[in-house]
């Protein structure tokens, strides 16, 4: 004698991500994740996507290329006792443009100021959303003050509501020469002050060829 539960099935769609926003030309994982009695069929519908159906359990990836809106999923599952369906809508939005400014050359010891705009693609100012410094993050906001120590790249990441990611990158040169002199006289008389003739600014030099000649040459 088998026993069985004679429930019917409860749909349910598992999403990832599981408020179904993505950007253009991305994808969503999709799941059952019903409950009641064990499904026999599943039948999937994804308006606008690739695949646009399936009849798996668990169809994994399916993605939006090319195309923005709101699309709606439909998931029909049945077994012996019953059938149920549902509906959910799946939002594709253009990614935001990410904007990092500038490249720039500043003085060994002096601070930076990085920024970073995001816009639409009609050029309006975003707000909202989570801007990320790398490899440094001051608040991880709009702005952020650094003072480098040598000539790097910064990348900033920003995250809009939607679930978008865009990056930019802007490069801050270091110039260590202004950094770097010889002084115009010394004092060799040995009471420790000025008594030797080398170049100031250790800092960022990796070598240096130190000549002295008097006045004619030698």
């Amino acid at each position: 004698i088998v026993v069985d539960s004679c429930n019917s099935p409860i749909a349910a769609i598992g999403m990832n991500p599981s408020n179904g926003k993505i950007c253009k030309n991305g994808c969503v994982e999709f799941s059952y994740n019903g409950s009641g009695g064990k499904p026999t069929s599943w039948v999937w519908t994804f308006e606008g996507a690739v695949p646009d159906s399936s009849n798996l359990e668990d169809p994994g990836l399916v993605c939006w290329p090319d195309t923005i809106g709101k699309f709606v999923v439909t998931l029909e599952v049945t077994n012996a006792y019953g059938t149920s369906s549902v509906i959910d809508t799946i939002t594709v939005s253009d990614p935001a443009i990410i904007t990092a400014y500038s490249d720039t050359t500043i003085t060994f010891g002096t601070n930076v100021t990085l920024t970073a705009q995001a816009t639409d693609t009609s050029g309006n100012i975003i707000s909202g959303g989570t801007y990320t410094w790398s490899p440094t993050c001051v608040l991880c906001q709009t702005t952020t003050v650094i003072q480098p120590t040598d000539t790097s790249i910064y990348i900033v990441a920003y995250e809009a509501e939607n679930g978008c990611i865009v990056y930019d990158t802007v490069t801050v040169n270091v110039d260590m020469q202004f950094n770097i002199g010889v002084p115009s006289a010394f004092t060799p008389n040995g009471d420790g002050t000025n008594d030797l003739l080398l170049v100031r600014g250790e800092i960022g030099i990796e070598s240096l060829t130190f000549s002295i000649y008097n006045r004619y040459g030698q």
